[in-house]
């Protein structure tokens, strides 16, 4: 099973960020924005992220300064750097952990093929002295999407589980050189949290109370029903994830602390982390400004009074790195006129010494209480409108091969003729017909043959222009192009090129395209939408009968 990928696009070019987001949502891929570095590294923190999308030239913190940022945060995130400008000042990057660095304008259909080859799997360690079996469980664990490693002993299994980063073990309890409940014992002291499923071709008397025991998941007798191990696994990997979440979900709240009497800072910098707050004290206002620069926190508490300078010149600083950090203004000497001012200045909490030390963990844990809900609020919301979106897209995506699905062509190609016939311009339809796709099926099952489908889907969105034409599933081998302002000339030239594309690109395989071209233009206003498909199928008869591997119109 494949862990859903979570992508962060970070650039402050409203347009590019929003195309970008929306081309790659349709990967089934978790796709979040951010318009500004300040605002990326606050939604690292708080989610895990596998891949991102950095542009370098940003206002505020510029992107190799987020990047740095980010590294800090989460070492293992890949990150792909884009900019408009001169790629060659930035190639030192590569070598501090960028992986590629990308110059805009760039082809989407690459950036789509290297964040898919980054994609994260499950990964399934099979540990089973039989070669047949190991054989058997990778090659159907593979099939499902999982990356398997295999082992033959319990050392080996040992050795590979200190270098890999494994998911879920299947254990065969009786191994040449160790019993199953020693590699259990050594793999629960090497990684307590790991999921282990227990396997064996004996009896289970005896065995499931021990290895229970020992923190097994669950036993399963060979030979057994693959569904359910599929659905086990599934399940092992589901929890991990979720765990991993709940731990982001729990870091310590981060607390800025300024205050220029060293007896009062360290009393409530004592009373806060006795709370289990992660707390960082500053004496000066300079100090406190350096610290905002280079790190975020959830809440800051600051003196008015900072020797010759005033807490409240942290406010505007503070706001622009994250809107969502509390303030409270603390003060001895508190008046109307000062009151008035901090709430002029967006200050949360306005608070007269001396600070009961029950009152600051009152408001404090008030505060971030507020915060915290605020925040899972918003990431519902998220959520929600996600779900929204692919609903959306789910009535107008053909599941297996991620095109726009026959009910959407409908919609688009009527659309385009509109709009055709309103600027006077014209419009190509291209009817394509797989070329020997039964045979192909029935030789090789379909499995193979849905994979042949999505490797013509790509060829054929590959030939045509990004963001201009449109390439939909008719249905079963059939597909359909929608090209507009193109003449019929044109349009037969793109259709040849599109037919040699596939034919080479399936060489050896036995299978080839037909392309049936029909065109609408001002000369033929009053053809239906129905006529214009029928002109195309028609002309796609005729490639077929002659055939096939050809374009006709």
């Amino acid at each position: 099973m494949n862990k859903k990928l979570a992508v962060i696009i970070i650039d402050d070019d409203d347009n590019y960020r929003e195309t970008l987001s929306d081309i790659l949502s349709f990967n089934d891929w978790d796709i979040d924005t951010a318009s500004d570095g300040y605002k990326a590294i606050n939604m690292v923190r708080q989610k895990q992220y596998d891949v991102a999308l950095l542009d370098v030239n940003m206002p505020g913190i510029d992107g190799v300064e987020t990047f740095k940022e980010l590294k800090k945060i989460r070492p293992d995130m890949i990150v792909f750097m884009m900019t408009a400008n001169n790629i060659d000042p930035l190639k030192n990057l590569l070598e501090k952990g960028v992986s590629t660095i990308m110059q805009k304008p760039f082809n989407v259909e690459e950036v789509v093929k290297m964040i898919s080859g980054v994609r994260k799997k499950a990964v399934v360690l099979i540990v089973d002295d039989s070669e047949a079996d190991r054989s058997t469980l990778s090659e159907i664990l593979s099939a499902k999407g999982f990356d398997v490693l295999a082992a033959s002993q319990g050392l080996e299994a040992l050795e590979t589980l200190k270098t890999k980063d494994v998911d879920v073990v299947l254990l065969d309890v009786r191994l040449p050189d160790m019993d199953g409940v020693t590699v259990l014992e050594r793999m629960k002291k090497i990684k307590p949290t790991l999921s282990i499923i227990a396997i064996t071709g004996y009896s289970l008397d005896g065995i499931i109370d021990t290895m229970s025991k020992k923190g097994v998941y669950t036993c399963l007798l060979k030979p057994f029903d693959i569904e359910l191990l599929i659905n086990e696994i599934n399940t092992l990997v589901d929890r991990k994830v979720a765990e991993s979440e709940r731990e982001t979900d729990d870091l310590l709240p981060e607390i800025l602390l300024v205050e220029d009497n060293d007896s009062i800072r360290q009393t409530m910098a004592a009373i806060l982390e006795e709370q289990n707050y992660n707390v960082k004290a500053a004496a000066s206002l300079d100090e406190a400004l350096a610290l905002v620069d280079k790190e975020y926190f959830n809440l800051v508490i600051s003196d008015l009074s900072l020797g010759d300078a005033s807490g409240l010149s942290l406010v505007e600083p503070v706001r622009k790195k994250d809107a969502s950090t509390i303030f409270l203004l603390v003060t001895g000497a508190g008046s109307m006129e000062t009151a008035l001012e901090a709430i002029k200045k967006d200050v949360d909490e306005y608070i007269l010494k001396p600070v009961e030390p029950g009152e600051l963990v009152h408001k404090v844990k008030t505060y971030l209480e507020k915060q915290k809900m605020k925040k899972e609020k918003e990431k519902l919301v998220n959520q929600l409108e996600a779900s929204n979106t692919k609903l959306l897209e789910l009535v107008k995506i053909d599941e297996l091969t991620t095109l726009f699905n026959r009910r959407y062509l409908f919609e688009q190609l009527h659309a385009e003729m509109q709009r055709a016939k309103r600027q006077h311009k014209s419009l190509a339809l291209m009817m394509c017909d797989v070329d020997g796709f039964k045979i192909f099926n029935d030789k090789n099952g379909h499995i193979e043959g849905d994979r042949l489908l999505k490797e013509i889907a790509f060829m054929l969105k590959a030939s045509v222009r990004q963001f201009v034409d449109q390439v939909f599933r008719y249905g079963g081998d059939e597909f359909s192009i929608v090209v507009p302002e193109i003449d019929l000339d044109s349009a037969m030239r793109l259709a040849e090129r599109v037919v040699s594309k596939v034919v080479d690109g399936l060489k050896g395989k036995g299978v080839g395209i037909s392309i049936g071209v029909a065109v609408y233009s001002e000369r033929e206003q009053d053809m239906s939408l129905n006529e214009l498909i029928h002109a195309a199928d028609k002309k796609l008869y005729e490639s077929k009968r002659a055939g096939g591997k050809r374009a006709t119109g």
